[in-house]
């Protein structure tokens, strides 16, 4: 017995060792901590009934899978998730509230911001739906989307989950916050649209601007200046004035589309360029929520690039943001807004597609020695 014993203490000891090793590596905290973010679209997912595709694909295009260190973005949004807390709607409180968390948290931890995310795109779809159900299919998320989106416009709204409805038909592998690797297979799906024209607040628009169809970009909004009172070919010389009608391209060729940022919202640019004392337009403004405001016609000559030859030979865009102050992230649907419209531009007049000619602003000579450097915005951020 007693060498039976002696035999049996380092088994049992062993067996003990083996047990505690693998309880410490395959337990839930150890699993949750190596696949946290892909763990995390799982878990939100079966809690709210979210798709966790959905989940991912909203995550991706508003952050790149990236909490941005709890800093807001140019739309005072966080996470990846993009919970707003502005003008438009109060998602990050809303949240908090509905999680029982601290909004603090939801900004800087991605897993709770997830589920904050979930969460609100949970109660939109029971909003929206007649029999106090979530939708059946990922398809029908759709209309949902849009709502999340908080967009000012209609046609907004919808860039934004057309948006996101490609990132889940094209999928992606990519790297989140600390490294680790998240997938989203692509999906075989085409969006619900039926219902999209009845599934978004809009937001009251800024004074002197209307939703009226009548732009040279569809969608945009018009806030066209009243030529009377701002074209410098029609008010008397003694007066202030902010750009110059024309024919263009036949009176002058458009080479190049000139990228601005506001240092400040949107509105802030609106009531500079409504201010013919300012001297100064631009053609189109980009809003933080992806809303493109039209100032000028494309045929018009802005006073927007600091050196009268380009400013005949280009189109400006100013966007909400600040080129070197601020931190703030630019986010989605900015990035998406401005990429259209570029588009649109490009096509029309047959620009390249390329640095030289999609150029910032700080890149314009000025018209002098003197006045070097014009400008430098857009900036790193």
């Amino acid at each position: 017995m007693p060498g039976c014993r002696r035999l049996l203490f380092p088994l049992f000891l062993i067996y003990m060792l083996s047990a505690l090793l693998f309880a410490m590596y395959f337990s839930p905290q150890h699993v949750f901590a190596a696949n946290s973010v892909e763990i995390s679209f799982t878990r939100a997912s079966q809690e709210f009934g979210v798709p966790a595709e959905l989940l991912k694909a909203i995550c991706y295009m508003e952050g790149r899978l990236s909490n941005h260190g709890g800093s807001p973005s140019i739309d005072q949004g966080y996470g990846c998730m993009h919970l707003i807390k502005n003008a438009r709607g109060d998602m990050l409180d809303r949240a908090a509230q509905q999680l029982g968390v601290s909004a603090s948290l939801l900004q800087s931890d991605m897993a709770t911001n997830i589920r904050g995310g979930a969460a609100l795109l949970h109660d939109e779809a029971l909003q929206f739906s007649s029999s106090h159900a979530l939708p059946a299919t990922l398809a029908d998320w759709y209309n949902t989307v849009i709502a999340y989106s908080h967009a000012t416009t209609r046609a907004t709204a919808q860039m934004y989950a057309d948006g996101v409805y490609q990132v889940l038909q094209r999928g992606f592998t990519a790297r989140a916050d600390g490294g680790e690797t998240v997938v989203l297979v692509p999906q075989s799906v085409r969006p619900n649209v039926l219902m999209a024209a009845n599934s978004a607040n809009m937001s009251a628009l800024p004074a002197g601007c209307v939703d009226d169809g009548k732009v040279d970009y569809a969608g945009a909004i018009d806030c066209i200046l009243d030529p009377k009172k701002f074209d410098c070919n029609q008010v008397a010389a003694t007066m202030p004035c902010t750009y110059q009608s024309a024919r263009r391209p036949g009176q002058y060729k458009v080479l190049q589309v000139v990228i601005h940022d506001i240092e400040g919202t949107a509105q802030d640019a609106l009531n500079i360029f409504q201010d013919a004392s300012r001297n100064v337009s631009v053609h189109y403004i980009v809003d933080s929520d992806g809303t493109v405001y039209q100032v000028l016609h494309d045929h018009d000559i802005a006073y927007q690039a600091g050196n009268i030859w380009y400013n005949q030979h280009s189109v400006g865009i100013e966007h909400a943001g600040f080129a070197a102050t601020g931190w703030r992230w630019y986010n989605a649907a900015e990035y998406l807004a401005s990429a259209r419209l570029t588009a649109y531009l490009v096509k029309k007049y047959h620009i390249p597609l390329d640095h030289d000619h999609v150029v910032s602003h700080g890149l314009i000579p000025a018209p002098s020695l003197a006045l070097t450097p014009n400008h430098v915005d857009p900036g790193p951020y």
